[in-house]
């Protein structure tokens, strides 16, 4: 136990499992859960070899720059769309005002609501 412990503290980023593992078309989706307590969500293309960090994506104007994952870290797929949850106050206290990055008026209005919402998106 020591040992373990000796280990986490020398190395918190070091991985220490995986979660949710789901297929998504040419994609193998999994969150890492590093000893720290974060949690990465990404995206392995099992042709290519290629890593993405889904949450690392930036949103464009087709989605008002709404984020793409929530601090939930919830991220399901129908097989066709990722579906991830975002709280209103989530599209204002951590993406709106930057420059990449403006608050429209629709993120306005939904950060106004109380409900959950749902953030539908493809990875190209």
């Amino acid at each position: 136990m020591q040992q373990k412990k000796a280990f986490d503290s020398k190395y918190p980023n070091a991985v220490n499992g995986f979660d949710n593992v789901i297929r998504y078309k040419d994609y193998l989706l999994l969150q890492l859960k590093y000893f720290n307590g974060n949690a990465q969500w990404i995206a392995l293309n099992v042709e290519t070899k290629d890593i993405v960090d889904i949450g690392g994506l930036l949103p464009d104007s087709s989605s008002d720059y709404m984020p793409i994952m929530g601090w939930q870290q919830f991220l399901r797929t129908d097989g066709e769309y990722l579906y991830a949850i975002l709280y209103p106050n989530e599209l204002v206290d951590r993406w709106g005002g930057k420059e990449n990055r403006p608050i429209t008026a629709r993120a306005r209005l939904l950060s106004k609501s109380k409900n959950p919402i749902l953030a539908k998106f493809k990875l190209k």
